[in-house]
């Protein structure tokens, strides 16, 4: 993993000695809590084998030596530069084409102007960014089925518990159907938030690059500082960055609380 984090830096980051320290960090608390309980078992029962003694050893340099990493990645060499902060436009991170508001503007448009009469602004802004509502309704979609099937896998791995009489394959096959579902439904409702973020942003970046482009059209009077965009719009405008995630919060919430109704219904049934 630590391998992994360098070639990512290497590749796509930028050079920071935070990402290392956290990394150090989390190591060095885990593998304190095993370390101590090695030489817990090593005291009370010893170490019999040469097996033991020699992963007794292996793990007893291995601990000093993250904590040794752990103390050197504080330390990081001092920047040359008296200002190193960002001083010009250029010195900011290049954002994906995809992501820039002239290649948003450009989608936008397209889609704008296939319908010259009875244009609307949200049919538009539907056509031009439906990938992204279709993949991030995917996401939830996944989200929520593994909210029925982590129960369900639970229930199956206590009824394995219970039963002496089951196949040992069955508990290992339920406990990794049951983390693998866990990891899938961390992923994608992080995925799903990130998605809807930046679903968010893009659409007000078309509408805000939509009504500054007419704006020149219709007013020949450039040195004037009028405000095109009136207050209450930018704030719409700003509103909806966080409207997927209110709705389907609220979505999940109205299906939890119609839960206890079901099971209600199916006892009295």
């Amino acid at each position: 993993m630590y391998a992994a984090y360098l070639v990512m830096d290497q590749m796509k980051g930028r050079p920071s000695s935070a990402l290392m320290f956290f990394f150090w960090l989390i190591v060095a608390i885990t593998d304190g809590i095993i370390f101590r309980s090695h030489i817990k078992v090593a005291l009370n029962y010893g170490v019999s084998t040469p097996r033991d003694s020699f992963l007794f050893v292996v793990r007893v340099l291995y601990y000093p030596a993250v904590l040794l990493q752990l103390f050197l990645s504080i330390w990081n060499a001092k920047s040359l530069d008296e200002e190193p902060d960002l001083k010009k436009p250029e010195q900011l991170w290049d954002l994906n084409p995809e992501d820039r508001a002239h290649n948003i503007a450009q989608v936008f448009a397209r889609q704008r102007d296939r319908r010259k009469t009875d244009a609307s602004l949200g049919w538009a802004l539907v056509r031009a960014f439906w990938p992204e509502l279709v993949y991030s309704a995917l996401l939830k979609l996944v989200y929520n089925a593994m909210l029925f099937l982590i129960p369900r896998i639970l229930s199956l791995l206590i009824g394995f518990v219970k039963n002496k009489e089951e196949e040992v394959w069955k508990g290992y096959l339920f406990a990794m159907l049951l983390f693998v579902a866990s990891v899938i439904q961390t992923l994608s409702i992080g995925h799903y938030f990130h998605r809807c973020n930046k679903l968010g942003i893009r659409l007000r970046t078309a509408a805000m690059g939509g009504v500054y482009k007419k704006s020149p059209d219709r007013t020949r009077e450039f040195d004037q500082g009028a405000n095109v965009i009136p207050v209450t719009r930018m704030d719409f405008l700003a509103a909806w960055e966080h409207l997927p995630p209110v709705v389907a919060q609220a979505l999940s919430t109205g299906e939890t609380c119609t839960r206890p109704a079901k099971r209600e219904n199916e006892t009295k049934n």
